[in-house]
C-alpha cells in the first residue's frame, strides 16, 4: 500500500471518512506516515480539518503540515 492518498475534488465530509479509513488500514499494512494530498486552494476545508482534530482516531499520533508544500498534511500513525 502506498502511503498517499488524493483527495481533490472530495468534500470535507468524505475526506474525513476515507482519511480515517485509510489510516486503518495503512497501520494494518505496518505504514507509520501518510500524507494527505488535499490541495492549498479547494482542500483549505479537509487541511483545516486535519489541523483542527476533526479526524478522529486513536491511531493518531501527529499531525503536521508538509515542509514547502500547503497542498500536503503528514500523518504519524501509532
Amino acid at each position: 500500500m502506498y502511503n498517499e492518498i488524493d483527495l481533490h475534488g472530495t468534500t470535507k465530509e468524505v475526506a474525513v471518512q476515507l482519511i480515517q479509513r485509510f489510516i486503518v488500514n495503512c497501520s494494518k499494512q505496518g505504514i507509520h506516515y501518510i500524507e494527505i494530498i488535499h490541495g492549498y486552494r479547494n482542500g483549505s476545508a479537509i487541511k483545516e480539518a486535519l489541523m483542527n482534530h476533526e479526524i478522529k482516531s486513536r491511531l493518531i499520533e501527529k499531525i503536521q503540515a508538509v515542509p514547502f508544500n500547503n497542498g500536503r498534511t503528514g500523518i504519524y500513525i501509532k
